[in-house]
């Protein structure tokens, strides 16, 4: 909760903050007023109860013009967050400081002048005859209320989860085939292994040789077929999840048994999983759709895939 007329005795009490203090507790209240006018309540209310822990009457000559300003401001917060309380003791300390003290001119919100109106109330004490010896006028020092320093606040951010530059992975595959292909052999298992480095928190560029073997359906033989490629990844984290979208290009060789007579060009696309998001290791779950391109046909296969990364 903001007043004009508390905004504009904010604004002409507010000193910047310098290396040297030309009073006990400048710092803090300037930082204090800056961190209210952002609406920052949790540091204002820290840095002005510092700074009225640092006030004192014989350093500074506009003592109660700083208290004075640092218990106005306090006490608008306490009312903003209800402790009414609060405010009106905050209230009550500042007219104790200066008993003819008023609100700034300007409309006030009901509460500020209800609770303010109240600590005024109960500050006004009838006078005591004294009948023993005159008691010693009271100072400045005196009506000092003594309060607890608290710790300088501390604003924690979260440290940013460090980049592994280069990963190793090992994947397991089980390689689909579709078409002609899957007439004359049968769908079988794979392997692969991946050297990746990343550029960034979001793209990994990595070089992946491949491995599978398929039975042949009418022969007593095996197709088996090598591939080397290169291949860029973006990352997106998911929570404790990381999403992997990329894609590449390479090579690959097939053929029977020692003889691996056929080349021809991959493209392949890859969505994958990987869990956890960051860390030193991964499980990675991965489809890598390809496509095989030779001088005289070419095929569609897809290979699934599960591997453990790790990462440095």
């Amino acid at each position: 909760m903001r007043l004009i007329g508390a905004i504009a005795l904010v604004l002409l009490t507010a000193i910047p903050a310098t290396a040297k203090e030309a009073y006990p507790g400048q710092n803090n209240l300037a930082a204090g007023l800056t961190c209210y006018r952002n609406l920052d309540y949790d540091c204002a209310q820290a840095r002005l109860e510092t700074a009225l822990s640092e006030f004192s009457p014989e350093k500074d000559p506009h003592y109660l013009k700083h208290a004075s300003a640092a218990r106005l401001v306090l006490a608008m917060i306490h009312v903003s967050r209800d402790n009414l309380d609060k405010a009106e003791t905050e209230f009550k300390t500042l007219l104790i400081l200066i008993p003819d003290y008023d609100l700034p001119k300007g409309d006030h919100p009901p509460k500020i002048s209800y609770i303010f109106g109240r600590a005024k109330k109960s500050a006004v004490r009838p006078p005591v005859k004294k009948t023993g010896p005159a008691a010693a006028p009271a100072t400045l020092e005196v009506l000092r209320v003594p309060e607890k320093k608290p710790p300088p606040p501390v604003i924690k951010r979260p440290a940013p989860a460090p980049l592994f530059r280069w990963s190793l992975s090992a994947e397991a595959r089980l390689i689909a085939l579709f078409g002609d292909d899957a007439e004359k052999a049968s769908s079988g298992p794979g392997a692969a292994l991946a050297f990746g480095f990343s550029t960034s928190n979001w793209l990994t560029l990595q070089i992946a040789f491949g491995y599978s073997h398929h039975s042949a359906l009418s022969e007593d033989t095996a197709l088996q077929t090598m591939s080397l490629s290169m291949e860029g990844l973006v990352k997106i984290d998911l929570l404790a999840i990381e999403l992997r979208l990329g894609g590449g290009v390479g090579v690959l060789s097939m053929g029977t048994e020692d003889r691996y007579d056929h080349w021809g060009i991959t493209l392949r696309a890859t969505a994958a999983l990987a869990w956890p998001a960051s860390g030193s290791w991964a499980l990675v779950l991965g489809l890598h759709p390809s496509l095989l391109v030779t001088a005289g046909a070419s095929s569609f296969f897809l290979p699934a895939g599960l591997c453990c990364e790790v990462r440095w």
